[in-house]
C-alpha cells in the first residue's frame, strides 16, 4: 500500500488533539483550575472546540486504512482485552496497594478485570 504522508500528518494532529481533550476535561481537568475570562481559559476552550472532532477523525482514518487491509486477524481483539485486564491489575497493585496503602481485597482485584467504563455503577 502506498504511503499517504498527508493522511499520516492528519492522524498525528488528531492524536495530539485527543491528548489535549484528555488534558482539558478528562484526566487533567484543566478547565476546573482556570477562571473564566482569563487568557488561559480562552486558550483551553479554543483548543477544546478546535479538537472536539479529533476522536472522530482518528477513527475514520484508522477505519480507512483497516478497510484497505485484506488480512483479518481475529486474535487481536482478544489480545487487547487481555492487555487491558493485565494493566488494570498491575495498576491496582501498584497504585492502590503500594502508594495509597490500601488493604488488599480480592473483590476489588477481581473487579478490576473489567474496565470501569464498561461497568454499570
Amino acid at each position: 500500500m502506498k504511503r499517504e504522508s498527508s493522511i499520516e500528518l492528519l492522524r498525528i494532529i488528531a492524536i495530539c488533539g485527543v491528548i489535549i481533550l484528555h488534558f482539558n476535561g478528562g484526566i487533567g481537568n484543566a478547565l476546573e483550575y482556570v477562571k473564566l475570562g482569563t487568557v488561559n481559559s480562552v486558550c483551553l476552550y479554543f483548543f477544546n472546540s478546535l479538537f472536539i472532532c479529533a476522536v472522530n477523525v482518528f477513527i475514520l482514518i484508522t477505519g480507512f486504512f483497516m478497510y484497505q487491509n485484506k488480512k483479518i486477524n481475529y486474535i487481536k481483539p482478544l489480545l487487547l482485552i487481555i492487555q487491558v485486564i493485565i494493566f488494570n491489575e498491575i495498576s491496582y497493585l501498584i497504585i492502590d496497594i503500594l502508594i495509597y496503602n490500601s488493604n488488599f481485597s480480592l473483590k476489588s482485584f477481581v473487579g478490576r478485570t473489567i474496565p470501569t467504563n464498561y461497568c454499570v455503577q
